[in-house]
């Protein structure tokens, strides 16, 4: 979806490739977060998800950083090309790589299975689950918004070219939070280790 956004030639074309793109990005998170669960004991798990979770802000580092010289050299149509050719590569080595871990598989119940209804009210009933949610979606709202218009704070109110504001914002941005994710997820797994 990203490569096709390069090829958009109307705003109501590239506004539907990039929602492919997020509705790409979205049905692939919780299963990766599953399978990243299944594959690490409890003790190194956090540490396993923070180097999963490391993609988005190496993504940053490239798509900003290198998209930026880009769309500046090249034009904007081919840094979405370029940018998005490495994901479909690694897409189609991942499809014939990987196979699905013996724990992801469901085990057969006995019963039937529990109601949607009664699972969602289960989780709302769960203060803990309500304070993560609401952490999410604040840090979600703010990450977004710094993501998104930073570049164009910087090259409007400071006078940074786009390649500037590429590498200001992808590479120092992206290797900052790069470093923090996994930092962060070896601090989780400590106290599990002792």
């Amino acid at each position: 979806m990203t490569i096709l956004c390069g090829f958009a030639t109307s705003f109501a074309m590239l506004l539907l490739f990039r929602i492919g793109v997020a509705v790409g990005e979205a049905g692939g998170t919780a299963p990766s977060v599953a399978m990243v669960s299944d594959l690490y004991p409890a003790e190194r798990r956090s540490t396993a998800l923070a180097v999963f979770m490391m993609g988005p802000s190496l993504g940053a580092v490239l798509g900003l950083g290198l998209g930026g010289w880009i769309a500046m050299e090249y034009g904007w149509r081919m840094a979405f090309i370029v940018i998005g050719a490495p994901g479909v590569l690694l897409g189609l080595l991942l499809a014939f790589t990987v196979r699905i871990p013996a724990a992801a598989v469901a085990p057969k119940t006995s019963g039937p299975p529990e109601s949607m209804h009664k699972t969602f009210r289960s989780l709302l009933g769960t203060p803990s689950f309500l304070l993560i949610i609401g952490a999410g979606t604040v840090a979600a709202v703010c990450g977004y918004a710094i993501g998104t218009w930073n570049p164009s704070l910087l090259i409007r109110s400071h006078g940074l070219t786009m390649q500037q504001a590429g590498i200001l914002v992808g590479i120092g941005g992206g290797l900052m939070s790069t470093v923090g994710t996994l930092v962060c997820g070896t601090l989780v797994d400590r106290p599990g280790q002792t």
